[in-house]
């Protein structure tokens, strides 16, 4: 094509030099869909290449011809593409979970990666983001555990992939395994013995009296610190000996439950006479009330956090001789360990605490209160030394 010379320097047909430096260009074509001509004008940068300059004429003819947004292939880093990735996940998922995305990526993910290019993110680099990992430290300084950083491995392996698809890169993760974190049975050092449990429960009661029916629910159900945070007094069957968990709370805000699956627990008598009084003691203002029906409330009838248990835990363990340092999640931990070493059926276990997967939750949904009562109701008796009493076939329907 015949090129022409003016004062600001030498030009083709839709491309011209701008005064300061940068290409300009415009690029016509004809919409092959509908057959109307399209246009559009782009300004790139001085330092790019005739030859590129070109290559770019000719990719945006083509896509405006074939009727696609003629948008300049940007060129971003992870750190970039972090807070538009971050703004999807919110849209999508629970407030809970897309901060916890955001302190992985801050802390874990970004510091190693984040000023990499898109187009240039590789499998060395992967792997060197898992030998990183895996030699973190906690504040004592031993290593996290494994289940710890495979719970960062899984953040990044989301927003990696997700980032790679949205510029048309090869996913950088295939065939790279998971981080391990520090071997041994972490999980398990942090759980109570069915004695120790019973101790702290009856610990607080004697301390802290106006908290043991919290501290009891959590202990013998299983439940989260939310769910029992966001339970209200119509959650409470008594005719059936359960209580429905259909929400939770977090920071104040009331979501579903973690696995977004409502489920009933098993109700004891126990559980129901510590029920009924704690309400009795609300009718007489002797506990705070709310007005959407809070179970447990705060002293201003708003929700309670899990934190708010960490004092009379703490306290009652340190009073009964334990040097671990127990709190809502110790409980449901515990409540899990003694529940599988008493040999309960795993689907009744992941029923009554709501630990989901795909392929398990058709097999538990549907498990009767029955099995339930009679597994807590055991667990009850060995933990606080008394008979178990609740017989489930007794139960009205």
């Amino acid at each position: 094509m015949p090129q022409k010379t003016n004062n600001k320097g030498t030009c083709q047909r839709g491309v011209r030099r701008l005064p300061d430096g940068r290409w300009r260009i415009r690029v016509y074509a004809t919409n092959q869909r509908t057959g109307k001509a399209r246009e559009t004008q782009r300004t790139l940068p001085e330092t790019m290449p005739r030859a590129q300059v070109l290559a770019e004429v000719a990719r945006l003819k083509q896509v405006l011809a074939r009727g696609g947004v003629a948008r300049l292939p940007a060129r971003s880093s992870l750190n970039d593409c972090a807070v538009r990735w971050l703004e999807a996940v919110a849209a999508r998922t629970k407030r809970s979970t897309s901060e916890l995305y955001l302190d992985v990526l801050e802390r874990r993910v970004l510091p190693v990666l984040g000023e990499l290019y898109v187009d240039t993110l590789q499998r060395p680099d992967i792997q060197r983001w898992v030998e990183w990992a895996e030699q973190q430290r906690r504040r004592d300084g031993k290593r996290y555990g494994t289940e710890t950083v495979r719970g960062w491995w899984r953040v990044l392996v989301q927003f990696v992939r997700d980032v790679c698809a949205n510029h048309g890169v090869a996913d950088p993760i295939v065939r790279i395994r998971p981080p391990k974190g520090r071997s041994g049975r972490t999980r398990e050092t942090r759980t109570l013995s069915a004695a120790e449990l019973g101790r702290v429960v009856a610990e607080v009661d004697r301390a802290a009296p106006k908290r043991h029916t919290e501290v009891y629910l959590l202990a013998f159900t299983g439940m989260r610190a939310g769910e029992l945070y966001a339970l209200e007094w119509r959650d409470v069957d008594e005719a059936r000996g359960l209580i429905a968990l259909e929400r939770a709370v977090w920071h104040g805000a009331v979501a579903t439950t973690k696995t977004d699956d409502p489920r009933e627990v098993a109700l004891t008598d126990r559980m129901r006479a510590l029920l009924d009084e704690h309400r009795r003691m609300q009718a007489v203002g002797e506990q705070p009330v709310s007005d959407r029906g809070l179970v447990f409330p705060s002293m201003r009838g708003g929700f309670r956090g899990p934190e708010s248990l960490h004092k009379p835990l703490r306290r009652a363990a340190l009073a009964v001789g334990l040097d671990v340092r127990v709190g809502p999640q110790v409980l449901r931990r515990t409540f899990n360990t003694l529940m599988v070493d008493a040999g309960v059926d795993r689907i009744v276990l992941r029923s009554q605490m709501g630990h989901s997967s795909e392929e398990m939750t058709e097999l538990y949904s549907g498990v009767p209160i029955e099995p339930k009562l009679r597994a807590v109701s055991r667990l009850e008796a060995q933990a606080l030394g008394i008979q178990a009493t609740t017989d489930a076939n007794e139960r009205p329907r």
